[in-house]
């Protein structure tokens, strides 16, 4: 990294070079893994999906 001014500059600013090419981030593995669920919580989900549906209808039933 370069550095504008002098030594003895009060405020001395680095400079960087900007380079045209494809941004990466630090953790782009950890970003691949976030994006696909664990299998366990889709089933939880579909199970809590399926038991508040018998919970409506049999709710409904006895009205």
């Amino acid at each position: 990294m370069k550095w504008t001014g002098g030594e003895d500059a009060e405020t001395p600013a680095p400079v960087t070079k900007v380079k045209k090419g494809a941004a990466q981030d630090d953790n782009g593995d950890e970003d691949a893994k976030a994006d696909h669920a664990p299998v366990s919580l889709w089933i939880l989900s579909i199970v809590a999906i399926i038991l508040s549906l018998v919970a409506i209808f049999k709710k409904s039933c006895k009205s």
